[in-house]
Parts: C-alpha cells; sequence; structure tokens
C-alpha cells in the first residue's frame, strides 16, 4: 500500500505544528533559562528556595512553606481580629 500523497493544506499544516513546537522549545530552553539567570529573577528565586517555597508549584497550596504561613495568618486573625483589613458584608 502506497503512502497519500501530501497536499498543499496537509503541508502547511505540518509547517504550522513544526513552527509552534519550534517556539516551544526557543521559549522552554532559551528564553526561559536566561530569564532565570537575570540579576532580579535570581534573587527571587534565592528567596524563594531559602524559605522553603517551590518557584514551581502552580498554586500556593503546591508549597508546604505557603500553608505554613497560611496557619501562622490565621493564628494571628485569631488573636487580633482587626490586624487585617476584611471586607464587611452587605
Amino acid at each position: 500500500m502506497t503512502a497519500p500523497a501530501v497536499t498543499g493544506s496537509m503541508a502547511l499544516r505540518r509547517l504550522a505544528l513544526l513552527v509552534v513546537v519550534m517556539v516551544i522549545a526557543v521559549t522552554w530552553l532559551v528564553v526561559l533559562p536566561y530569564w532565570a539567570n537575570q540579576p532580579g529573577m535570581a534573587a527571587a528565586l534565592r528567596t524563594y528556595d531559602k524559605h522553603g517555597i517551590n518557584a514551581a508549584a502552580t498554586f500556593y497550596t503546591d508549597s508546604p512553606a505557603a500553608l505554613t504561613n497560611l496557619q501562622s495568618i490565621r493564628e494571628l486573625q485569631q488573636e487580633q481580629p482587626g490586624l487585617f483589613w476584611q471586607m464587611s458584608k452587605p
């Protein structure tokens, strides 16, 4: 059995897919590492690491350090209810 001929439309789709994959690869392998090595970002990443925060965590609940901080905030709210600004309910 022979392979079907590649039409112009199919070639454009393959080219588009290749371009998308290349853009993602360049972003992941070149742009993001470059950005991580910039002084401001590197300092932020060191700070996160020092405090045990996973910089790759999608949500703050993915980080054990954030959950510890959340518990501390709840304790402060119980001890001093007026410490943080809260919206009044209508």
